[in-house]
């Protein structure tokens, strides 16, 4: 015996928790980029066509 008494199933979840946070807020971070950048081109397609019909009021 080595002296480690630690259960086997113990150690891993130590190591797949970790791993699971950080691919989370990697997804996430992705998810909330991905949607930011849908709005700024539908905000973007708004303010064109607003500038080449400038009748309309905002």
């Amino acid at each position: 015996m080595t002296g480690n008494h630690e259960p086997e199933g113990l150690i891993m979840t130590f190591r797949v928790i970790p791993c699971f946070i950080i691919v989370s807020t990697i997804l996430l971070a992705t998810a909330c980029s991905f949607q930011n950048s849908k709005i700024n081109q539908e905000e973007n397609r708004l303010r064109t066509a607003v500038r080449i019909h400038p009748g309309h009021e905002l």
